[in-house]
């Protein structure tokens, strides 16, 4: 029993330390294997001086913010989508592509729509002889 406690204390001990363990720093990318997962940003800069925001928006891919001459963030936010504009509409041999805007800073990133392959028949429904009954009224 004695041994059961010891091992699970020094379990314990090492959980405790890795979750103290955290870091502010700014990473270059994903963290946990998640690739979608926006890299942490330093808020702090230079705390040797009274800050000075910008009243304009910066940003980066993941956030935008208000910025400082040394580099320190407020109103560190994501960036807030909008729904798209379709900016060349994808056809059967060429990609397209939908461009978005962030509503608050005005960052603007494009996706790829992907091409739409062949159209078979036309694009018309071919009859395949089930009787599907009548529509429902």
């Amino acid at each position: 029993m004695k041994r059961k406690m010891t091992l699970f204390s020094i379990v314990l001990c090492g959980l405790f330390l890795v979750s103290c363990n955290t870091s502010t720093t700014p990473t270059d990318g994903a963290k946990d294997g998640d690739e979608n997962k926006p890299p942490v940003i330093d808020v702090e800069g230079d705390k040797t001086h009274d800050h000075t925001y910008s009243d304009d928006w910066s940003f980066d891919e993941y956030y935008h913010y208000h910025e400082c001459e040394c580099n320190a963030k407020k109103d560190v936010e994501e960036h807030k989508w909008d729904t798209g504009t379709i900016t060349k509409e994808a056809t059967e041999t060429e990609d397209g592509s939908i461009t978005y805007t962030c509503t608050v800073c005005g960052h603007k990133k494009t996706e790829v729509i992907p091409k739409t392959g062949p159209i078979t028949n036309g694009g018309e429904l071919e009859d395949d002889g089930e009787d599907w009954g009548e529509p429902h009224k």
